[in-house]
């Protein structure tokens, strides 16, 4: 048979970075039981010295060796290689006809029918009912399996920022940790650097399932709380991100991330999250805390045998997301997009509602309701005229007049309408500038109309 230089190519898994002096990457031992290597061409033809001929016989133009070297350089280039990939299994994986190899994936645990108690325990008891009965440990336990079911399928599929807020040393890290990096492939990154643009250089967070998110700096300036929620965002929604690494080009890639957080419960701590919006808010999941009794003791024995213990039932965990979890999740918790809906614990919300000043002007507003006078559904007037309606109004003047002497109207106005843009407007005319201020729409959210003119 006619030497067939692509058929090899391909059985070996053979490619070569595009670029000058390129390596050579092939899967070594060939078969599923090899790893990616790199090779010199002549290091290539070492391996492959006495199955692939490196001498032309009589009346061929060139050799089989040549005519697989000639093969790779044509058809066969890479531009980019990667030591992992967030939600990418070791091979060639094509963008829009670029080609990266990816030489690690993710280790995945194999589900098996067992015994979790302890894992059991610690999450119905880290994770209780709400004041309202709704049990967070259920939510917790639906957003990790859809991440799961994603990452194992080879799926790309978005998922909400997942916050966990309560007390110091009540076991937030132990979940982020020992069970949500475990189901996600063993791999995480610290993001806070680039969501906080403090840099634009994101390669490790590339190379890891499960961005993972402890103890960032309070006291963060509102400028980078936006920043921050901006990226949040766009880490929660967006299907593709942009790779930046120094010293390498640029690439446009579509990782599979699950993003967690852990805050302590104090004020401080809850100020470097963004105000509640509703933008915002659907991209989230925030859950509240409690200390489980099955925590370990301080001692590091103690604590090991904890993690080993956890790590044991880790697969029998898993079997019970992919094929029991369905039975107890009620049908109003599941949701379109994400699979899940979003979620806000109401104790955490209200905390972070009452420390935020433009969040009490809201509320001011939501009472006294100034559109209700107008026809065109909205109210709309100067800075000065609201002020007089929320002195003069009887159900929110004793509260305006404290809130007066710390805050300035018109700044929380402006910080509204940047968080919540379809409930509060700013135009300038001729004669100075105006606010409009939209009321909320059955729901809680905001209306979706801005007219231009009045």
């Amino acid at each position: 048979q006619p030497f067939d230089a692509a058929h090899v190519a391909e059985n070996l898994m053979l490619y070569r970075l595009n670029k000058a002096g390129g390596s050579y990457h092939i899967r070594w031992p060939s078969g599923p039981g090899g790893t990616f290597q790199a090779f010199a061409w002549r290091e290539v033809r070492g391996l492959l010295h006495g199955t692939v001929r490196a001498k032309p016989e009589p009346g061929e133009v060139e050799s089989e060796m040549d005519a697989l070297h000639r093969e790779v350089l044509r058809n066969r280039p890479i531009e980019a290689v990667f030591d992992g990939l967030a939600g990418h299994r070791c091979g060639v994986h094509s963008y829009e006809g670029t080609r990266i190899l990816v030489l690690r994936g993710p280790h995945l645990i194999e589900p098996k029918a067992g015994e979790y108690s302890l894992i059991d325990q610690f999450l119905q008891e880290l994770l209780p009912a709400d004041e309202n009965g709704v049990p967070q440990w259920k939510i917790f336990c639906l957003w990790l399996r859809i991440a799961v079911e994603a990452l194992r399928a080879g799926a790309h599929r978005p998922g909400q920022l997942f916050v966990i807020v309560g007390a110091p040393d009540c076991g937030k890290s132990r979940l982020q940790h020992n069970i949500i990096t475990a189901l996600l492939g063993w791999r995480h990154a610290d993001p806070s650097s680039f969501l906080l643009g403090e840099s634009r250089f994101n390669s490790e967070m590339f190379a890891a399932e499960h961005l993972l998110c402890e103890d960032i700096a309070s006291g963060l300036r509102r400028e980078d709380r936006h920043k921050l929620k901006q990226n949040l965002k766009r880490l929660a929604a967006n299907d593709s991100a942009r790779f930046e690494e120094k010293g390498r080009p640029a690439l446009t890639l579509a990782p599979l991330w699950r993003c967690s957080l852990s805050l302590n419960s104090g004020p401080d701590d809850l100020g470097i999250l963004p105000p509640p919006s509703a933008d915002f808010s659907e991209k989230l999941i925030m859950v509240k805390a409690s200390r489980p009794a099955c925590l370990p003791g301080a001692s590091e024995a103690e604590r090991a045998a904890f993690r080993d213990r956890i790590k044991a039932e880790l697969p029998a965990f898993l079997h019970f997301l992919l094929h029991d979890l369905d039975a107890i999740i009620p049908p109003e918790m599941k949701a379109g997009r994400f699979g899940v809906r979003s979620y806000e614990n109401p104790a955490i919300r209200s905390s972070m509602l009452e420390e935020v000043p433009e969040r009490q002007l809201l509320e001011m507003l939501d009472t006294a309701a100034p559109w209700l006078s107008r026809e065109a559904g909205h109210w709309f007037g100067k800075g000065s005229d609201l002020r007089t309606i929320l002195e003069n109004d009887a159900a929110v003047s004793d509260d305006f007049a404290r809130w007066d002497k710390h805050n300035n109207l018109v700044r929380c106005l402006g910080r509204l309408k940047e968080d919540l843009p379809l409930r509060v407007a700013h135009v300038h005319r001729a004669n100075g500038g105006f606010w409009r201020i939209f009321p909320p729409a059955p729901g809680g959210q905001p209306k979706q109309q801005q007219p231009e003119e009045d």
